[in-house]
């Protein structure tokens, strides 16, 4: 039976490797560039490339526009959900009636009442509330109004 021998080279008796020098400038170099990111990531904030603020993501969703449509012995009043229209300056109310299209400016101050009142034409009603980015539709199809 041949003998085990144990060598030099055995995995046992292996010394410990040797830390070259330059791990201390290694180090400088890593902490030099994140300090160099940090500094362009400040001024690009400063210049307006990067948000200073970013929005939670749990943040509320606005509230939708809406539009609702009633009649009351052949006029029409529109309501829509005041919240939705908050601090607008203005908006427009686009009514076709019958294909007669008319195009109704609402002022701040109508905008905050919530409602829109129209005499019709016919029985067949489509409306379009536009405020800011935000739109909102209605359709009515009901009787002929009653001519006077």
């Amino acid at each position: 039976m041949p003998a085990i021998r144990f060598g030099a080279s055995s995995v046992l008796f292996r010394e410990a490797p040797v830390r070259q020098p330059g791990g201390l400038r290694r180090t400088l170099v890593y902490l030099s560039v994140a300090a160099s990111l940090l500094v362009a990531a400040a001024a690009g904030m400063r210049l307006g490339y990067w948000p200073a603020t970013w929005p939670a993501p749990w943040s509320a969703p606005s509230t939708p526009l809406t539009l609702d449509v009633a009649d009351d012995h052949g006029a029409m009043l529109f309501h829509w959900n005041r919240n939705a229209v908050a601090g607008a300056d203005s908006g427009r109310l686009l009514v076709n009636d019958a294909g007669e299209l008319s195009v109704f400016a609402l002022s701040r101050d109508s905008l905050a009442s919530g409602e829109f009142r129209y005499v019709r034409k016919s029985d067949r009603v489509v409306a379009k509330l536009a405020v800011g980015d935000q739109e909102a539709r209605a359709v009515y199809f009901g009787g002929t109004p009653k001519q006077p």
